[in-house]
């Protein structure tokens, strides 16, 4: 599947006026968007014949006058997955997001038997990524990316 390549001339003057004006700013200055939220909690809007375009990537690109960086994917420094304040959205690789989560202790690997059928972290085990995911408040796709990038870390032996 081609990701939806991003440019500052899908934004028309009604989404931008949404974008701008469409949030509230909570106590760590992120600006959490009030507007339709997708199924993983990221601000979506519709506009053109694009549609669940995510908010943040517009507001970014609105703020910093430019297009999405193609291939990349953004990095919210702040982990709210709401929040479309350009100050907290840079664009990253997805090697860059996944070391984001394990700096902020998001997700630690423990132990793990090759037979694994648990999902094991300090925040407890798991019967599956979905759970996982859940506890550490990462999409089931981060949590899926971040697993096989090293999953003999993460499976343990049921008991």
């Amino acid at each position: 599947m081609k990701a939806k390549q991003y440019t500052l001339n899908m934004i028309n003057n009604r989404m931008k006026q949404k974008i701008l004006t469409n949030y509230v700013v909570n106590s760590n200055d992120c600006w959490e968007w009030q507007g339709r939220l997708l199924k993983l909690g990221y601000g979506a809007i519709s506009g053109n014949k694009q549609t669940n375009l995510v908010v943040h990537r517009l507001s970014w690109m609105l703020h910093n006058n430019q297009d999405w960086p193609i291939g990349l994917e953004t990095r919210h420094l702040c982990h709210n997955r709401k929040c479309i304040n350009p100050n907290h959205l840079i664009p990253g690789t997805r090697q860059e997001n996944l070391d984001d989560l394990r700096k902020q202790n998001k997700i630690r690997i423990s132990q793990m038997n090759a037979n694994g059928m648990e999902l094991v972290t300090p925040k407890g085990v798991f019967a599956s990524i979905a759970q996982a995911s859940k506890a550490y408040d990462v999409c089931p796709q981060m949590m899926y990316r971040y697993i096989k990038s090293d999953p003999i870390n993460f499976y343990k032996k049921k008991r």
